[in-house]
């Protein structure tokens, strides 16, 4: 039996993809899309939720092909992304910015996930995609289009915590962290923890660990620093979006996991630094390669960015040296084809890059997150104008 609150609903489709301020028809006046959307429907609400991956992938194909019709008398354009839920609120500001500038270029964002994002862009559906888990090299051998990674700004994943009487600023190195979430080590006032941090009164409570569920890019930063800080996580999980975590407690959405940690004494999980900062939650200190304890700040994530990017934009922030850096940091990317796009899509796709890579980046800090340094941004500008 399909649980309703589970399901895409048509009509919800259909305002969500209803182009805004064009006069017309809507779209499900069309004949054609009437009964490309008709189908759709009955597929989304005769299939098992456990097909969550493939209803996903038929709404994106719903928004591109509905959104690809012409509206009668209209040259509106719309672009659909799909991609990380870390960059959802930022894409919305984004979208209808540029649209009061371009009104016939219309942009709709699905926070499906990183993971998702990249199943959706290599298998040609989207028009762009965004996350924090770079596409891999054997993902661009089998995309239908020739993709591109561009960051679009940094993200700062932190350690949160509930220890009753140890206050803020608990230190944790990426070997600690690492014993904690394989189980190594269970209790908070266990002699390692203790060591790290002299003059904290550590409780014996035992440690609960919240985790994301499958296929997001918060897991896959703190995964990706976790391997470069303990041999034993690299063997044994490796990064990875999608760990088979031995123990602890899984979190639907950012949000959730901060107040499943909140609410429960003794437990410790991670988040994205503005999702944890809004909920009030305990951020420890990571120490980083030099062996210092940094705190996650704007300047120190942006320390841990490379003075250029010649070699390309694929790059693994986490653990880079340097005494100020902060460990945990990575970009957020944008997944955008070079080719294989129709000359107007092509164009509405540059004029939104170039807005966000120009005026776009004064919202940036805005909604939570870190600017990129100038460099990356005139790199990042130089390769979207090449492909004007």
């Amino acid at each position: 039996m399909i649980a309703r609150d589970r399901v895409i609903d048509l009509e919800t489709i259909i305002d969500f993809i209803q182009p805004k301020n064009i006069e017309g028809p809507r779209p499900l006046e069309s004949r054609s899309y009437a009964r490309t959307a008709f189908k759709c429907q009955k597929v989304m609400y005769t299939w098992p939720v456990r097909e969550n991956f493939v209803r996903k992938h038929i709404l994106v194909l719903l928004l591109v092909l509905s959104l690809a019709l012409r509206l009668p008398a209209q040259e509106t354009i719309s672009l659909v992304g799909c991609g990380s839920v870390v960059p959802k609120s930022l894409f919305g500001a984004w979208a209808d910015a540029y649209t009061k500038r371009n009104p016939h270029t219309q942009i709709k964002y699905l926070p499906f996930g990183s993971d998702e994002s990249i199943k959706q862009m290599t298998a040609g559906l989207a028009d762009f995609g965004a996350g924090e888990i770079p596409i891999s090299d054997k993902q661009m051998g089998i995309a239908e289009k020739h993709l591109l990674d561009l960051p679009i700004f940094l993200t700062i994943v932190v350690p949160i915590y509930n220890v009753p009487g140890a206050g803020r600023d608990l230190r944790f190195s990426g070997r600690i962290l690492a014993d904690i979430f394989m189980g190594g080590i269970q209790r908070w006032n266990h002699p390692e923890l203790v060591k790290l941090n002299p003059g904290v009164q550590l409780p014996n409570l035992p440690i609960t660990t919240v985790h994301r569920e499958p296929g997001k890019g918060t897991t896959y930063l703190l995964t990706d620093f976790l391997s470069k800080t303990s041999p034993a996580f690299q063997t044994r999980f490796g990064t990875s979006a999608s760990p088979k975590w031995p123990s602890g407690l899984t979190a639907q959405g950012g949000d959730d996991l901060v107040q499943q940690v909140r609410k429960l004494p003794g437990a410790i999980g991670y988040a994205e630094l503005s999702v944890a900062k809004a909920g009030s939650a305990a951020i420890g200190q990571v120490q980083n390669a030099s062996g210092a304890f940094v705190s996650a700040t704007p300047e120190n994530a942006t320390a841990a960015c490379p003075r250029n990017l010649k070699n390309g934009f694929r790059i693994s922030l986490t653990n880079r040296p340097g005494e100020t850096v902060y460990p945990i940091t990575g970009f957020t990317w944008m997944f955008v084809p070079t080719k294989g796009t129709s000359p107007a899509r092509s164009k509405a796709l540059t004029g939104f890059l170039n807005y966000i890579f120009t005026d776009g980046q004064a919202m940036i800090a805005d909604y939570g997150h870190v600017a990129l340094p100038p460099q990356i941004v005139s790199s990042v500008l130089s390769t979207v104008k090449l492909r004007e």
